[in-house]
């Protein structure tokens, strides 16, 4: 065995081979001593996982439903949706606060529409309705 200080096909780890004398040259990359290694996984999985052990995943999926209303409602009734506002979801109902009586009928016509529009953009939220509320009590 050949105790080189180059760094070619030949190259061998002498502070290695000084602790070691007969054991067979260690590959420059193998830095672990570690045979394998777990392959890394993306952060989404790792926090999906964390918060699924928690517990907490259904509350981050009822939570996508309130996200995302200002988008639907506005796709569904007009810019002029901007002045609700989704507080919260209490089971498989989104709370939504309204400024008049004439808003929560207009979201009471289209619930079906827009339930089903929350329902394609959050699946997981288990959107089933939509509950109005006046805004000076929300």
């Amino acid at each position: 065995m050949s105790r080189t200080s180059g760094r070619g096909p030949g190259h061998v780890d002498v502070r290695r081979a000084r602790k070691h004398p007969g054991a067979p040259p260690r590959a420059r990359d193998d830095r672990s001593g570690c045979a394998r290694r777990r392959p890394l996984r993306p952060l989404s999985a790792v926090l999906a996982r964390a918060l699924r052990t928690l517990g907490l995943d259904s509350d981050v999926a009822r939570a996508d439903a309130v996200r995302e209303w200002r988008a639907v409602a506005s796709g569904v009734i007009g810019a002029d949706a901007a002045r609700t506002t989704a507080l919260r979801m209490d089971g498989g109902t989104l709370i939504v606060a309204v400024p008049t009586a004439q808003w929560a009928a207009e979201i009471r016509l289209r619930e079906h529409e827009l339930v089903s529009q929350l329902a394609t953009r959050a699946p997981r939220s288990g959107i089933a309705k939509i509950r109005s509320v006046p805004a000076s009590h929300a």
